[in-house]
């Protein structure tokens, strides 16, 4: 029993002398886990105030990026439609003198759910720019000329043949200023391949600006219309107070943003088709698809509404 106690005794006395020995040892090894923590928060720290500064001057920089490509973009886009306007106004002058810009009013607009939304004024500055120094005695209108319906269909009238040769006489009575706005309906959507290669090598023979607001029977993509050597292909063309359309549109739902006439295409001639009140509107179909000008369909829709 003594020795036991001895023994107890003994362990009593190593473990407070390596209690004494540990405790300074223990508040030096806290003091320096204290002091690396806070360095490490401090560092912490500055990686995140770092890591800020750098989003902050990336933010910055596709902020300025941003505004020097929109401020390039705004500058190649009133660029372009400069030299539009140089190079039309030296072509109708001679070459010599300078014409004054006309403040026309050309926009585009598309048909959603069966209402109509106009589009930006400058959705397309090169159609724009290049209506603005057409006159009214420049634009011809012209529309449901059907190629080949009428073999389709197996129906009397004009042939192909006879539509095709006739085109092609009013083109050639256009000058190089003048352009043929098509108020829908090239072919007919039953049209075999084959016959629509065929409208596209007519039409691209037809040498003369021109300019398409497509209709219910043009049904392919644009591309394939602007291989037809049309210009611009648009559902419907606002031109100052007009617009061109395929179907007849309600003008009086538009009567507050200035337009006053509609010119149209889709009846065939046949004033029982309308579905909207006719005040206002001119269909340009003829039996033998002559080009109509415009001018002389304005002077008739002032004269009717005096």
């Amino acid at each position: 029993m003594l020795k036991i106690k001895q023994n107890i005794i003994e362990i009593k006395e190593f473990f407070q002398i390596r209690g004494d020995i540990m405790k300074p040892l223990q508040g030096e090894m806290k003091e320096s886990f204290d002091k690396y923590f806070g360095e490490e928060t401090d560092i912490q720290k500055n990686f995140q105030r770092t890591m800020n500064q750098r989003q902050v001057s990336s933010m910055q920089h596709l902020y300025h990026t941003k505004v020097q490509n929109n401020n390039v973009n705004h500058f190649n886009t009133a660029n372009r439609i400069a030299q539009v306007k140089m190079l039309y106004s030296r072509k109708r002058n001679g070459g010599t003198k300078r014409t004054r810009f006309k403040n026309r009013r050309i926009v585009g607009a598309k048909v959603v759910r069966g209402s109509l939304v106009r589009l930006h004024e400058d959705y397309n500055p090169a159609l724009s720019s290049f209506l603005m120094y057409k006159d009214y005695s420049n634009i011809y209108l012209c529309s449901d000329v059907h190629f080949f319906k009428n073999e389709i269909r197996k129906r009397e009238g004009m042939t192909t043949k006879e539509l095709m040769t006739n085109f092609k006489n009013e083109c050639k009575k256009l000058g190089p200023d003048d352009v043929l706005i098509y108020l829908g309906d090239v072919g007919h959507r039953e049209c075999t391949p084959e016959q629509n290669r065929e409208i596209q090598r007519f039409l691209k023979s037809c040498n003369c600006n021109k300019i398409l607001v497509r209709g219910n029977h043009d049904t392919l993509d644009k591309g394939y219309y602007k291989r037809c050597g049309f210009m611009f292909v648009e559902d419907n063309l606002i031109y100052d107070d007009l617009i061109f359309s395929h179907y007849p549109e309600d003008i009086n739902k538009y009567s507050i943003e200035g337009i006053k006439y509609n010119i149209h295409g889709h009846l065939h001639g046949n004033p029982e088709y309308y579905y909207v009140s006719p005040k206002g509107h001119y269909d340009v179909w003829t039996p033998r698809h002559n080009f109509v000008r415009l001018d002389k369909i304005v002077n008739l829709l002032r004269k009717k509404d005096r």
